[in-house]
């Protein structure tokens, strides 16, 4: 099975080096990942891995080695994720029963991977006591 296939249904030309970035001339990729390109290109080692290995797997390969150019073939995808995962977050927050137009604080803390450190917080806030005077 050709690596390329998994990709077909893209027509767009910015995925070109997704699908198959050995047959993708030099002038198409940004004038700083050129020289990293050309060295992925003739790479045969990474050839042969682009052979024997679906694209899901051999981009996340060349990471360590050519990251410049394996950052433009993966940044569309975890783009992509990102935007949909936030998408589908606010439509879980927006229900009809929650219809607040600003929920921008909610779905920041909805999407955000930070994990709150409740005990700080807790810390953080004054307690407020009710003092009642007998006079």
């Amino acid at each position: 099975m050709n690596s390329a296939d998994t990709f077909l249904n893209f027509g767009d030309d910015e995925f070109d080096l997704v699908r198959n970035p050995f047959k993708l001339p030099v002038e198409r990729v940004p004038d700083d990942c050129q020289d990293e390109f050309l060295e992925l290109e003739t790479d045969s080692k990474a050839r042969d891995m682009y052979d024997e290995k679906s694209i899901t797997e051999f981009w996340p390969l060349m990471c360590e080695s050519y990251p410049k150019v394996s950052e433009i073939a993966l940044l569309p995808f975890v783009s992509t994720y990102l935007c949909e995962s936030g998408f589908s977050t606010l439509l879980q927050i927006k229900t009809k029963q929650r219809s607040r137009l600003d929920v921008e604080n909610d779905l920041r803390c909805a999407v955000s991977s930070t994990t709150p450190n409740i005990s700080e917080l807790a810390k953080a806030k004054q307690s407020q006591f009710l003092s009642f005077d007998e006079s």
